[in-house]
């Protein structure tokens, strides 16, 4: 093996708080500096407030260096918008500040030349006109910068999310969420 894919949602199994992620990064550089001649890489997980505090918007830059020794070439975010008020619909608990720490994280892995892989939700029961504009264009920002940005084509209705509580008992989501003014059927054409 030559590069190892992790995809648990922090790309370690054990999980754990900062500590522990320390801990494996410097684990796995052992493993990567045992084996020189195999060129052993990482890719792997993460989310978004990992790397970049929502509250202090302070990049953890020590963290970012040890998982670059470590051996880690690439990262996937499940940055979903670069829209407030759609991140706060998908619970990403990243305050106001969501899209520019999604910005922030994916700059900084850049800037030591981790690759990122993004993925994105290009639209909710609640988006905008503007808010799916506003991903497309942050979106094609780093794509022209050769990052790549996935699309995913549906939305899932997981335990513990918005539209977990908007599902209706036969699997639609019903007239309770389009009545609430948002929702991209009461946009006024641009």
């Amino acid at each position: 093996a030559r590069t190892i894919m992790f995809k648990d949602d922090l790309w370690f199994i054990r999980g754990g708080g900062r500590p522990q992620l320390m801990d494996d990064l410097v684990a796995l550089k052992r493993v990567k500096d045992r084996w020189p001649e195999r060129n052993i890489r990482y890719t792997g997980k993460a989310r978004v407030a990992t790397f970049v505090d929502p509250n202090t918007m302070e990049v953890d830059w020590e963290l970012l260096r040890t998982a670059k020794d470590s051996g880690m070439l690439a990262i996937s975010f499940g940055v979903e918008s670069f829209d407030g008020e759609d991140l706060e619909y998908y619970n990403k608990k990243l305050g106001i500040n969501g899209p520019v720490v999604n910005r922030k994280a994916i700059d900084s892995c850049r800037e030591l030349g981790i690759t990122t892989f993004s993925y994105l939700i290009l639209s909710n029961p609640r988006s905008t006109i503007d808010s799916i504009f506003t991903t497309l264009d942050n979106a094609t920002y780093y794509i022209l910068k050769g990052e790549t940005m996935r699309l995913n084509p549906f939305l899932m209705d997981l335990p513990g999310t918005t539209i977990a509580g908007e599902v209706e008992p036969n699997g639609r989501l019903g007239p309770k969420l389009f009545g609430i003014g948002g929702g991209i059927r009461n946009q006024k054409p641009r």
